[in-house]
């Protein structure tokens, strides 16, 4: 008993030790020279670049070191809740269930897309039956990818399909494109859900244009907190739209 006594003393008086040094030390101390004198401000940054790919493929960027310009494209909005809309049907099965304001956040993402870029009138309503009369609709779940590929080209759109890239993607911006990303379970839904990304500021927070909740348009998102949210489930979540894209 004793020799566990002497043993939990020591550790004790090492505790404090430590804590007093950390105490007593300047932080610039602290923070800028470790035991051999190194710089570790340098260290942090050079770990950071040598880490960047792995990095991003967790959903890890860093501004700082993305080559995407800032850019944004002013956007003409639609909520899939508006009641013009809300309550027509987006479901192609026999007993219909599946609302715009349910599951359409597809043909609505598609529709804000479309008018934005081609300044023509198509609503949510249009464009949900667009989708439904061309196999694009896929009640009770929303609408398929398809939408955004090859269902953007027969409305004259062209579409580079991003994967799961979102830096690549982002880069687009500055072109005159707006990007549909795929969320996944999180801040933005609970399931999947289609939000339009419409810019990207000067110092690097994202845009958007949620059609399901508009506050969210006024927020400037950090990069990381979309890729988080971004659907990952093997089968991409991001697709670059525009009048002229190339890849």
């Amino acid at each position: 008993m004793k020799k566990w006594i002497l043993i939990l003393t020591g550790l004790v008086f090492v505790f404090a030790l430590a804590v007093s040094y950390l105490l007593m030390t300047p932080l610039s101390s602290l923070i800028t020279v470790g035991g051999s004198g190194e710089n570790w401000t340098q260290l942090i940054t050079d770990f950071k670049k040598n880490t960047q790919g792995i990095s991003q493929e967790y959903g890890y960027y860093d501004w700082e070191n993305m080559e995407v310009l800032p850019g944004e494209i002013p956007v003409v909005y639609f909520n899939q809740a508006d009641p013009e809309w809300a309550n027509i049907y987006y479901d192609t099965r026999f007993l219909k269930k599946q609302t715009i304001r349910s599951g359409g956040c597809g043909p609505t993402s598609l529709a804000i897309v479309y008018c934005s870029l081609v300044e023509a009138d198509m609503t949510p309503a249009d464009m949900a039956a667009f989708a439904m009369e061309n196999g694009y609709c896929a009640a009770p779940q929303g609408s398929y990818r398809s939408l955004f590929t090859s269902g953007a080209e027969q409305l004259g759109l062209t579409c580079y399909y991003s994967g799961e890239d979102l830096e690549t993607a982002l880069s687009y911006l500055s072109q005159d494109c707006l990007i549909v990303s795929l969320m996944g379970p999180g801040i933005f839904c609970d399931g999947g859900h289609f939000v339009v990304i419409r810019g990207i500021t000067e110092d690097g927070k994202i845009l958007v244009a949620d059609c399901w909740n508009e506050a969210n348009n006024d927020i400037e998102w950090d990069i990381n907190t979309i890729a988080q949210n971004l659907k990952k489930d093997g089968n991409g979540c991001l697709w670059v739209l525009g009048r002229e894209v190339s890849e």
